[in-house]
């Protein structure tokens, strides 16, 4: 419930006070005057709409993709190209990656990281994001793993979990991976290629229902857990490769070469 003050003005509609402003902390940009971002604790309490039960009901919000590089003959395929879709919630299906824990194992504990100030904002970018999308959601999980970030090549933040506890005590999946030297042998007389990027590629899988709590891991605003198939699971790899493989399973090796997210057309 928002308690507001109405006035004549013709120039804004609403104006946040100073106490709204320090109770709720959103992420402001003051060039623009703009509130980028809203804070994790809004998405917990105040913005209901970004949970994930609630995006069937967002999905004509989703902007149409901007289709100007590519060729008319595909634009019936524009769900393809559209970042705000593959960024939403993806449903569950046959090859949702399950959690197995060894039988009496003990549960892991881990650290709470220590994070400078700009791995702090970024982190805060990241769980806002990630609660708006419906991708991860608050936890209350006996898990957490801890939360860091690992620089990347061109300068910035990549988040990471610490599931080595986790690694320890799942049951692995045997599926096997590609062998890297016989993914090149059926291109070597090929002459015209296309590489795939698959966005946000493991985050097309769900986690199996009942196992998210596996996922959490904790962090200085919270604690949270994953509804998609996070980084660093000890069988995310073997889990996206049965999902490729039955997908392109007819072209692989005619004209397709596949290892995880890496997808060759030739």
């Amino acid at each position: 419930m928002i308690s507001l003050f109405v006035f004549p003005s013709p120039q804004n509609q609403v104006v946040l006070g100073h106490s709204w402003l320090r109770v709720h902390n959103p992420c402001l940009d003051w060039r623009s005057s703009r509130v980028e971002t809203w804070s994790p604790e809004c998405h917990l309490t105040c913005l209901t709409s970004a949970s994930s039960g609630s995006k069937d009901s967002e999905k004509t919000l989703v902007e149409p993709p901007d289709l100007t590089q590519v060729p008319s003959e595909y634009h019936d395929l524009q769900q393809v190209f559209s970042r705000d879709q593959a960024a939403t919630l993806p449903p569950h299906r046959p090859f949702d990656i399950g959690i197995d824990l060894l039988p009496g194992a003990p549960l892991p504990t881990s650290r709470l990281y220590s994070l400078s100030k700009p791995e702090q904002d970024s982190m805060r970018k990241y769980i806002t994001e990630a609660l708006a999308n419906g991708i991860i959601r608050p936890s209350t999980s006996p898990l957490g793993a801890g939360f860091f970030f690992v620089a990347k090549k061109d300068g910035s933040l990549r988040p990471c979990i610490d599931y080595r506890g986790l690694n320890q005590i799942t049951v692995k999946d045997k599926y096997p991976l590609p062998l890297l030297s016989s993914t090149f042998e059926p291109v070597q007389d090929a002459t015209v290629f296309t590489r795939l990027d698959l966005r946000n590629a493991y985050h097309l899988v769900r986690v199996r229902q009942g196992d998210e709590w596996k996922t959490a891991f904790k962090t200085p605003l919270g604690h949270f857990e994953y509804l998609v198939m996070p980084f660093g699971l000890t069988n995310a790899p073997a889990v996206f490769q049965r999902l490729v493989n039955s997908v392109l399973g007819d072209y692989i090796n005619d004209f397709v070469s596949v290892y995880l997210d890496d997808i060759l057309i030739f």
